[in-house]
């Protein structure tokens, strides 16, 4: 069973054309210790259950419950209980779950006030920062910490369009207005092969692994991943962002090389009715597919990374990877098209064997038939959880 998320009666709301109850009714106040001592409340509050969202929660959980706060999980209702089980399975443990709309700063700061919270912190937190920096007020005593995940503009290949840079440009104005604001704190998320400065304080997007030998053994024989050829891994949430169809469609023009395929993670409907439509034609010119539609534990996830011998990432937009850097510390090799911030980490690991190309179905057919698999264990260990909930959570209360 997944954890019980509670909820409380209220008023409906529509949220996304669906009919929601809000939680209205004032959550408990933290129960007195023997002591007599109230442990400090610090609330996570996220929207979103995608991507590495949910990840940065239970990293963010496990460092405040360390810390002996008392800890408070806000998803939107629209997270699925399957992500809480996959993904917080071990949060509910150390913290309260809770189903809630809190993605406006009143919502926010009204919950933090009922709750008594000192510290809120939000994990994909830019439209709350753009919220805050176009003028409205934090108004509750807590402190409200915001990572801000998407910093960068969005490149085509190596050009960053002129309205782009305007776009981004306002919106880091809006950022820097917003971390000026009393008891708020604006940080960036950056990889840990990213080197600069900001102006604002920077996370480091984490990197752990849990994987081991025999796992991966395992999963390579119970997902049939024969030997005979080079696997290549599209993982995790795969929708048109990742550009499978791409990958497929250059997979066909390397008809000399036995190649095999493994999706593996969430995979959308059209992505996945397209890659059926492409199953029967990388399957005659010799290739192999293997699909395993569903969500993946992190676990899994990480052992699928080092079964593969290389990791696709075709991606359309830029933003720090997590697979790339997991790739990095299991010595996957890894070939990046499309996203300039790609390029530009693999660059940064100086890694033979890597390679990034355009976007587009002749580059990675090139890549395809040149990449030469290489176990190199290079990583040097920046980017743990630690590292990343530190900032955030900060010191033990006194």
């Amino acid at each position: 069973m997944p954890p019980r998320a509670a909820s409380g009666s209220g008023q409906s709301v529509t949220v996304n054309g669906v009919v929601r109850q809000r939680n209205t009714e004032p959550l408990a106040q933290p129960p007195v210790a023997a002591t007599g001592i109230t442990p400090p409340v610090l609330l996570i509050a996220e929207r979103n259950g995608d991507g590495h969202r949910l990840y940065y929660v239970s990293l963010i959980a496990a460092a405040a419950a360390r810390h002996g706060f008392r800890t408070v999980v806000a998803l939107s209702p629209d997270v699925s209980d399957e992500l809480i089980e996959v993904h917080l399975a071990d949060v509910a443990k150390v913290a309260e779950i809770v189903r809630v709309e809190a993605s406006t700063v009143v919502a926010l700061q009204a919950m933090a006030d009922r709750l008594g919270a000192s510290i809120v912190i939000v994990p994909d937190g830019d439209h709350l920062a753009l919220e805050l920096g176009r003028g409205r007020p934090w108004r509750s005593p807590a402190r409200l910490r915001l990572l801000v995940l998407r910093w960068d503009a969005q490149r085509k290949g190596r050009r960053v369009a002129p309205a782009a840079r305007l776009k981004v440009f306002a919106k880091r104005c809006l950022l820097r207005l917003a971390s000026r604001r009393s008891r708020v704190e604006v940080f960036v998320l950056r990889s840990p092969l990213w080197r600069g400065r900001l102006g604002l304080p920077t996370v480091i997007d984490p990197v752990t692994v849990i994987a081991s030998a025999e796992d991966t053994r395992r999963l390579i024989a119970d997902w049939n991943l024969a030997d005979d050829r080079v696997w290549l891994g599209v993982l995790g949430a795969v929708s048109a962002r990742k550009n499978l169809d791409l990958i497929a469609a250059a997979m066909t023009a390397v008809p000399h090389r036995r190649l095999g395929l493994l999706v593996a993670g969430s995979v959308d409907t059209e992505t996945a009715e397209r890659l059926e439509d492409r199953r029967r034609e990388l399957e005659a010119t010799g290739h192999q597919v293997v699909v395993v539609n569903r969500l993946l534990r992190d676990a899994e996830l990480d052992c699928a990374v080092a079964a593969v011998d290389v990791l696709m990432l075709a991606h359309s937009n830029d933003g720090p990877s997590g697979l790339l850097l997991k790739a990095h510390a299991l010595g996957t090799t890894v070939i990046a098209a499309g996203a300039a911030s790609l390029r530009d980490d693999l660059a940064a690991m100086r890694r033979s064997g890597d390679h990034w190309c355009e976007l587009s179905r002749d580059s990675i057919a090139r890549a395809l038939a040149e990449v030469s698999p290489l176990r190199s264990r290079s990583f040097d260990g920046h980017g743990s959880g630690d590292s990343f909930a530190r900032p955030l959570v900060g010191d033990p209360p006194a």
